[in-house]
């Protein structure tokens, strides 16, 4: 069961992550360099998983592992 719970749980995470990725792309205002430069906190030019659990958090998106919606994205 608890098997079961994990992998309903990640593929629901996936969803989440393609409709926002499908939502902000088709927005004509979305601007990659401005949505980068505001999770790069510390202007490094690199955003690390510390810096989107932290964007997540600020925006009350609960997520439970950074780096795995890093990868979804392709930024791994």
């Amino acid at each position: 069961m608890m098997f079961l719970r994990l992998v309903k749980n990640i593929l629901y995470q996936q969803r989440q992550v393609e409709t926002l990725r499908q939502t902000l792309f088709s927005h004509k205002a979305f601007n990659v360099r401005e949505a980068f430069e505001a999770i790069d906190q510390d202007k490094d030019g690199a955003i690390t998983e510390a810096e989107i659990q932290a964007i997540f958090e600020n925006n009350s998106i609960d997520t439970r592992d950074p780096h795995r919606i890093i990868s979804l994205f392709g930024c791994d």
